[in-house]
C-alpha cells in the first residue's frame, strides 16, 4: 500500500474545501483498473459530445426553420420558449429519477435515445408540430445533461483534481460538429428532415457503442482505492437553498447568453451584415471554437488562478466581446469579437456546475437540477425574450440583453471574491 497525504481545491475561494486523499492503493488492488477509469471519462465525454453535435445542430437549423415554416420572429420565440418548458418539467422529475433508476442506468437508456428526438425536429411541417418536439428535445437533453454532469463529478472525484472544463470542452467541441455539419448540409442542399436524420442516427449509433463503458460507481470502494474526505462544515439547510440560488442565477446569465448566440447570433449576422447563412453561421462556429479551445485549457487556468478570479474575468471578456460583436460595422472584427466571448464564457458553466456539485447540506443531484433549471431557463427563454424584443424594438437592443447581464455576473462574482477572502483571512486569524 502507498500511504501519503497532499491538499487538493476542489472547490473555488468562496466555498473552501481541502480535501486529503488518504490511501491510494497500488492498481492491483483497486476494483478500478485504470483502463476502466479512463473508458468512463471517455464515455462521459462522449455523452457531452453528442449533447453539443445535437445543440450544435439545432442552433444551425433554427434559421431554415423559421423560412421553411414561415415563422415571425414571435413565433420562433414561442418555439423556443416550448422547449425551455419541456426543460423545465423534465427537470424537477430528474432528481427523483435518478434516485430509483440510478445514474448509471439512467445515461445507458438515454445514450442512444435522446438524439432521435432531432428526427421529429426535422419532420415537423407546421408551427404545432414545432413546438411539441421542441418541448421534447428539451426534457430529454435536460435529463441527460443532468445526468453527465451528476456522473462527470462522480468521475472528478475518483480522479481527485479538478478535470471539469474538459467533460465541457467535448460539449463545446460537439456544438462546432453540429453548427459544421448543419452548414455543409446547407451547402449541399439536404433537406432539414435528411440533414437531422444523419445526425440522429450517427450519434444514436455512437451513444449505443459506448454504454457498457459508462463508469459504476457502485464498483468504486472510495474507503480503499481512493478516497477523498471533506474537511468538516457547517451547513444549514437555508444555507444550501441560498447558494443553489446564488449559482443557479449565474448559471441563468451564462446559458441565456450561450442560448442568443446559439440562436440568434447567424439570424443577426444576416441581418446586420447581409451575408447568407453558411457565413451567418460562422459567428456561432467562431463562438465555439474559442468556447473549445478555452475549455480544454481551463483546468489548469483554473488551478493556477482560482475559480472566483476567473467568473471575473471571464464575465468581463463576455462583455468586451459581445459588444463587439453586435456593434461593429467591420465583419472580420466583429467575428472576433464572437470568439471573444466564447473564450470568456467558456469555463463558468464548468466552474459553477462542479461548485453546485461539491456543495454540502443537501442532496447533491437535488442541487445539478435545480441549478440546472435555472440555466435550462436562461438557454430557452432567453432566446424566445429576445424574440419578443426584436419585434418591439430591433434585434440589435434585443442581444445587448445579454451585456447587462454579463455585468451582473461579474459584479455578483466580484461580491464573492471579496467574501472568500475576508473569510479566508479571518480563519488566519482565528488559527
Amino acid at each position: 500500500m502507498i500511504r501519503f497525504s497532499i491538499s487538493v481545491e476542489l472547490s473555488n475561494n468562496s466555498i473552501i474545501r481541502r480535501c486529503s486523499i488518504i490511501d491510494i492503493m497500488t492498481s492491483a488492488k483497486l476494483k478500478h483498473t485504470k483502463s476502466e477509469l479512463l473508458w468512463g471519462r471517455i464515455a462521459a465525454k462522449t455523452v457531452y459530445f453528442m449533447l453539443g453535435v445535437g445543440s450544435g445542430t439545432f442552433a444551425a437549423t433554427i434559421p431554415r426553420l423559421k423560412d421553411s415554416l414561415g415563422l415571425s420572429p414571435s413565433e420562433l420565440g414561442v418555439a423556443l420558449l416550448c422547449c425551455s418548458l419541456g426543460g423545465f418539467v423534465a427537470m424537477q422529475l430528474t432528481a427523483p429519477l435518478i434516485k430509483r433508476v440510478g445514474l448509471r442506468l439512467l445515461l445507458a437508456y438515454l445514450m442512444p435515445l435522446f438524439p432521435l428526438v432531432l428526427i421529429l425536429i426535422g419532420i415537423a411541417n407546421n408551427f404545432t408540430a414545432l413546438s411539441l418536439a421542441f418541448a421534447l428535445f428539451g426534457a430529454v437533453t435536460s435529463i441527460a445533461g443532468i445526468a453527465v454532469n451528476a456522473h462527470a463529478i462522480d468521475i472528478e472525484k475518483a480522479y481527485a483534481k479538478t478535470i471539469m472544463s474538459s467533460f465541457h470542452a467535448l460539449f463545446s467541441i460537439g456544438g462546432l460538429a453540429g453548427a459544421a455539419a448543419g452548414g455543409i448540409m446547407t451547402a449541399q442542399l439536404f433537406s432539414i428532415p435528411v440533414s437531422l436524420t444523419v445526425v440522429a442516427l450517427s450519434l444514436s449509433l455512437l451513444g449505443a457503442a459506448l454504454i457498457t463503458k459508462l463508469f459504476d460507481v457502485t464498483k468504486y470502494n472510495w474507503v480503499a482505492d481512493h478516497t477523498v474526505i471533506e474537511s468538516p462544515h457547517e451547513h444549514h439547510l437555508g444555507k444550501w437553498w441560498r447558494q443553489v440560488i446564488l449559482f443557479g442565477c449565474l448559471m441563468f446569465i451564462c446559458f441565456l447568453c450561450e442560448g442568443a448566440i446559439a440562436d440568434w447570433s447567424a439570424i443577426y449576422m444576416k441581418e446586420a451584415h447581409g451575408v447568407g447563412p453558411v457565413v451567418a453561421v460562422f459567428a456561432y462556429m467562431i463562438f465555439n471554437g474559442c468556447m473549445t479551445i478555452g475549455r480544454l485549457t481551463g483546468d489548469g487556468v483554473i488551478r493556477r488562478f482560482g475559480s472566483v478570479p476567473i467568473l471575473i474575468v471571464g464575465s468581463m471578456m463576455g462583455v468586451v466581446g459581445l459588444s463587439i460583436g453586435l456593434l461593429s460595422n467591420n465583419l472580420v472584427i466583429a467575428l472576433t469579437g464572437f470568439g471573444v466571448v466564447g473564450i470568456g464564457l467558456s469555463v463558468l458553466v464548468p466552474i459553477l456546475v462542479s461548485m453546485a456539485g461539491n456543495l454540502s447540506g443537501g442532496d447533491r443531484n437535488a442541487a445539478l437540477a435545480r441549478v440546472s433549471t435555472f440555466g435550462s431557463i436562461g438557454l430557452m427563454t432567453g432566446p424566445a425574450v429576445i424574440g419578443f424584443i426584436a419585434d418591439s424594438y430591433s434585434l440589435l437592443m434585443a442581444m445587448m440583453l445579454p451585456v447587462v447581464l454579463l455585468i451582473m455576473l461579474s459584479g455578483a462574482a466580484m461580491m464573492m471574491h471579496k467574501s472568500a477572502r475576508m473569510k479566508y483571512q479571518a480563519s488566519e486569524i482565528l488559527g
